[in-house]
């Protein structure tokens, strides 16, 4: 049996850049209406990847909008950056403490009861939805004809 054909060969990790390729040689393009130009199938797959691509742009849209509307008269970007910093510092701070005080046992106990009771909320949050979705299934109503009024389905 001869060797497969490139677009039949497993990727593999590439040891040096950790990129997934095609044996050796360049990743991998998928080719497509779903393709996205110079992204290889790996990465096309990869939720992560796609959810950072996607929130680049968001962020790109939105850097462009402030431009648009703060003109002069907004924070120019050296103010805009010390205020993340700022804002940065406080996150560590909070993360900080937070971790410090998950070293009390009674704090442990307190998380792991809020986070008990935050799931027992959200289940029974998906289960009335459940049900909701399920109620509203079987009343659903289908038009027969457009010049008369919907009926209900058994």
């Amino acid at each position: 049996m001869g060797p497969l054909p490139m677009d039949r060969r497993p990727l593999t990790a590439n040891p040096c850049t950790g990129q997934h390729t095609q044996c050796v040689g360049e990743p991998r393009v998928r080719e497509g209406a779903d393709s996205i130009p110079g992204v290889s199938e790996h990465e096309q797959g990869d939720p992560w990847a796609e959810a950072g691509r996607r929130w680049a742009s968001i962020s790109e849209k939105l850097k462009d909008r402030y431009r648009e509307l703060a003109g002069d008269e907004g924070p120019g970007e050296d103010e805009i950056k010390s205020a993340l910093e700022t804002l940065g510092d406080a996150a560590r701070t909070v993360a900080d403490s937070v971790g410090s005080a998950m070293k009390d046992p009674d704090v442990r106990e307190q998380v792991k009861d809020a986070a008990a009771s935050f799931v027992t909320a959200l289940g029974q949050t998906f289960s009335q939805l459940g049900d909701e979705l399920r109620h509203a299934r079987h009343n659903t109503t289908t038009p027969t004809d457009p010049d008369t009024e919907p009926r209900e389905q058994p």
